[in-house]
């Protein structure tokens, strides 16, 4: 059986990570973390957007979220998490 290559080990990493996310699992999901990983979020400052998150508001009504994930994995773990999404909303 042929090895997986640097791509695809690190786009395993990045999937793996997102059904975590999904499920809730933050303590599964933050040992995909490198001890010294750094991360940015957007409560720093503002981004550019990616990907839309959708979702139900208290109120019942829907919304979507814009969010850009950039990941940099080194030996199988994320070492930079840089998530940028508007964090101020509409008016």
């Amino acid at each position: 059986m042929e090895s997986q290559t640097i791509v695809q080990r690190n786009e395993a990493v990045v999937r793996r990570y997102f059904e975590l996310f999904n499920a809730h699992r933050w303590e599964d999901m933050a040992a995909l973390y490198a001890p010294t990983a750094q991360c940015k979020d957007p409560t720093l400052g503002p981004g550019i957007v990616e990907f839309v998150a959708s979702g139900t508001a208290p109120d019942g009504s829907p919304f979507e979220l814009p969010i850009a994930a950039i990941f940099t994995i080194e030996n199988g773990v994320i070492t930079h998490d840089f998530t940028y999404y508007d964090n101020v909303g509409e008016g």
